[in-house]
Formats: structure tokens, C-alpha cells, sequence
């Protein structure tokens, strides 16, 4: 170890039966890959903030009551895990299903091969199932919603926000199977756009960092438009407020 180097401290974990050595502080998924075992990502992506929701990465960790997911659960020395368990199978064919039942993964090639790993059978739910079935919205070449399409994967909101641009022009609004991504009071964006980090998939770009590595998981085109500073700061102010609000609640 040269001058200023500093020393990584490993753990050992047991993945599936096999010993995998971990860097200390980094995620069950991290380790995973490092081993070349094979584990299905939705909301997750290298460079953003893991943020928990699609729930298709989940493991069994030996002595935990649920599923974790394997994005953000950090490994520890010790521990066992299974990621091909029939529990944790059953779970993403779960998950894939209700997307599958849902919106249209016709655009959606990697979770296309994941519902067919995990034999997953979203037309069991039967024609009545609800879907999402809204006209596309075109605002610009750049902002087009087709909500049929999205799976709420969050890239879009995490790359417009902290984990990169910092624009904070998109979120989610909505609960449940009304979720949608949508502007402030679904107002539009101002012109010209200028965050074109979540439409990496439509047009990579590679004089932008953000574009080359965050990709929308079913097809979606997303650029965000700025906001003057006076806007910003009364979008964080509003949901500071209502964060607070919901505590007290």
C-alpha cells in the first residue's frame, strides 16, 4: 500500500451457498455484482440514490423477518443470503406481474426477460384487470408523458433532483395506481428545457455525464426544464412544509 492510500476492510458474506467477499459499507446488490450473480434492478441505477420502491431486488437474509431489498440493505460480516430462494422468486414474480397487469412493457426488454425467467403471468389477473390507458402528452420534442408506458422507476425524478441536476422541476404526484410523474400543479415546463439528464434512452448525449448512465426503465423521454431560483426555493419550501405536515400527522 503506497503513502495516502487508504485500506478497504472486506466482510464476508455467504450468497447462495457461495463465500463472497464484500467491502465494507457497500449494498448486498453492490457485492452481488461484484460476484457475477445475477440479481433484477428496477428503481435502481449506479450513480443515483437507491430509493426502495420497485422491491424486484429483494433477498432473503437469514434471521430477517421480510425480504430486504438488496439496493440500499448494507452487507455484514456474517451474513447469508439467498437470491433464487422460491420465496424471493415468488416475490418478483409477483411484482413483474402487477406491472405486466398494469401499464405496457412492450419497450421494456430487460424486464421482458426477467418475466419470462421468473415465469410470471400477468394476464392471470383477467381482462378486468385495471390499466393505465391515458393519451400521450407532448408538450415538446424533449417532455413527452406516456403514462401507459412508465413504471414509475423514480430515474427521471432522482436525475431532475438531488442525485444530478438539481432542477427539482418533476416529481411524483398521486398515490397508489393514480401515481403519476408530473410537474408542480402539472403546469409546464418553461422553455427551453434545459435537463435532458433522464433521456438517455431517446437521446444519449455523451457531452452529458448523467446521460450515458441514467436510463428510464420502459421507454420514457424526460427532460426538465429549469426553474428561476424564486420558483425553486418555493418548491422546497413547499415540500419541507408538507414533509412536516405528514410527521405531525
Amino acid at each position: 500500500m503506497t503513502s495516502g492510500q487508504i485500506a478497504e476492510t472486506s466482510v464476508t458474506i455467504t450468497v447462495d451457498g457461495q463465500s463472497v467477499e464484500a467491502v465494507e459499507g457497500e449494498t448486498i446488490l453492490e457485492a452481488c455484482n461484484r460476484a457475477g450473480i445475477d440479481t433484477p434492478t428496477l428503481c435502481w441505477a449506479a450513480n443515483l440514490t437507491p430509493v426502495n420502491v420497485c422491491r424486484v431486488c429483494v433477498v432473503e437474509v437469514e434471521g430477517s423477518r421480510t425480504l430486504v431489498p438488496s439496493c440500499s440493505r448494507t452487507a455484514e460480516d456474517g451474513m447469508v443470503i439467498q437470491t433464487d430462494s422460491e420465496r424471493v422468486r415468488h416475490s418478483r414474480r409477483m411484482v413483474l406481474e402487477f406491472l405486466g397487469s398494469g401499464v405496457d412493457l412492450s419497450q421494456a426488454d430487460d424486464l421482458a426477460r426477467w418475466s419470462a425467467h421468473y415465469g410470471a403471468d400477468p394476464a392471470r389477473y383477467g381482462a378486468d384487470a385495471e390499466r393505465i390507458e391515458e393519451p400521450v402528452r407532448i408538450q415538446d420534442s424533449l417532455y413527452i408523458r406516456d403514462y401507459d408506458k412508465c413504471v414509475l422507476c423514480y430515474k427521471c425524478v432522482a436525475a431532475c433532483g438531488d442525485d444530478a441536476q438539481h432542477t427539482f422541476a418533476i416529481a411524483v404526484s398521486g398515490r397508489g395506481f393514480d401515481a403519476r410523474i408530473s410537474t408542480e400543479y402539472d403546469v409546464e415546463l418553461p422553455n427551453p428545457p434545459v435537463c435532458t439528464a433522464a433521456t438517455a434512452s431517446a437521446s444519449p448525449d455523451r457531452r452529458h455525464p448523467v446521460q450515458e448512465r441514467v436510463r428510464p426503465s420502459s421507454g420514457w423521454r424526460v427532460a426538465c426544464g429549469r426553474p428561476d431560483r424564486h420558483q425553486h426555493d418555493l418548491l422546497v419550501l413547499r415540500r419541507r412544509l408538507h414533509a412536516r405536515t405528514a410527521c405531525a400527522g
